[in-house]
């Protein structure tokens, strides 16, 4: 991930809690790091984007890893709904229309950072439009940056009418 101000890589910072830039030296906020509490603690898995390794974090008590270049992140496939059920709760972000799918993102690859095999990339059918991507085999899912935030804010009507 680099800076909207400059362009340098941005750098993890224990001390702030999240990444900065160290040439123009300002914060660097992201879509999904304020829903994640990051560890300064590296991660097990390597980015199947960036191929950097992720860091730790946890979204409530359910553990996660995020990479900071891309801020894409690993989740365990158990893990999934409960911490969408949670962030619906808590969303006070307005309802808005979800954002069409774009076709393309069902034709992009991305390898699992367990197995290294291809994971299969399909949309999420729980509401929210997003492609996310998922390794049967080893259980995860990968979420591209933002699209924990888009499946996150995303809430059924609650009523239909005829």
């Amino acid at each position: 991930m680099n800076c909207s101000n400059c362009g340098a890589p941005l750098e993890w910072s224990a001390e702030r809690s999240g990444y900065f830039c160290a040439h123009c030296r300002t914060s660097a906020p992201t879509a999904e790091f304020d829903l994640i509490d990051v560890s300064s603690e590296p991660g097990e898995w390597t980015c199947p984007r960036c191929r950097e390794g992720l860091r730790g974090g946890s979204v409530g008590s359910v553990p996660i890893e995020l990479c900071g270049l891309c801020s894409g992140l690993l989740i365990a496939q158990e893990d999934f709904f409960p911490v969408l059920q949670q962030l619906r709760q808590k969303s006070n972000d307005p309802a808005e229309p979800p954002a069409p799918l774009d076709p393309s993102e069902l034709h992009r690859t991305c390898q699992c950072p367990g197995c290294d095999r291809p994971m299969e990339t399909h949309p999420y059918g729980g509401g929210g439009n997003a492609v996310i991507d998922t390794c049967i085999e080893c259980g995860w899912i990968w979420l591209d940056g933002g699209e924990l935030r888009r499946l996150g804010n995303f809430r059924p009507r609650s009523s239909v009418r005829y």
